[in-house]
This record gives C-alpha cells, sequence and structure tokens, in this order.
C-alpha cells in the first residue's frame, strides 16, 4: 500500500486572527491624524500670548 497523497490547503485564517490587533491601532491612527489635520487648519488664539524671543537668538 502506497502512502496518502499531502494535500496542503491555503487558508487565510491567520488574517483573520491577525485583525483583532491590527483594527485598534489602524484607529488611534486615524484619530490622531484627525486631531492633527483639524488643529492645522485652526486659526491661533489671539488670547494665547506668544512665546518670547530667547537670548539665543539676540545674539
Amino acid at each position: 500500500m502506497s502512502a496518502p497523497p499531502v494535500i496542503l490547503m491555503a487558508t487565510d485564517v491567520g488574517l483573520w486572527m491577525a485583525l483583532p490587533a491590527f483594527v485598534p491601532a489602524f484607529v488611534v491612527a486615524g484619530v490622531v491624524a484627525f486631531v492633527i489635520r483639524r488643529d492645522r487648519r485652526r486659526p491661533p488664539d489671539p488670547l494665547v500670548p506668544e512665546a518670547p524671543p530667547s537670548a539665543a537668538e539676540g545674539q
């Protein structure tokens, strides 16, 4: 009797098992990108004074 044939099946179960780890990371990165874009479009607040020039800049 001969050995039974070896059958290899390619499955995507590894991808499905990895999704719970990657989805929260993409959500956090998306929120950070959204906040950065929103803050860059906002005009500067007139009530917040600018930082005084440092002593090194005047030399």
